[in-house]
């Protein structure tokens, strides 16, 4: 099953260089021929740390990652990288 629809939650005020806005349309974008329907990141007070999580029609999990920056807030690279490394997740379930 393939979806071109992907709920996107964003919780956390500060996401580091790019807007919840942007990372959703990233990870929308990534994830267009997936499986998944829903993701879910949560991003740390400060913007150097994000879990994400991405989900099936069911509920269950089909991806789960987390990154960190340890010198500077997650930048445009690190959640495309993030959002790569989630699709080869999922596409091997």
């Amino acid at each position: 099953m393939t979806t071109s629809s992907l709920a996107c939650s964003v919780k956390g005020s500060d996401t580091g260089t790019m807007p919840e806005a942007e990372i959703c349309a990233l990870f929308q974008e990534a994830f267009r021929d997936s499986r998944a329907t829903a993701v879910t990141i949560d991003v740390s007070e400060g913007g150097y740390r994000a879990a994400a999580i991405a989900t099936a029609p069911d509920g269950s999990v089909l991806a789960e990652l987390m990154v960190a920056s340890m010198d500077r807030k997650l930048s445009r690279s690190t959640w495309d990288q993030l959002a790569r490394d989630m699709l080869a997740q999922v596409s091997q379930k």
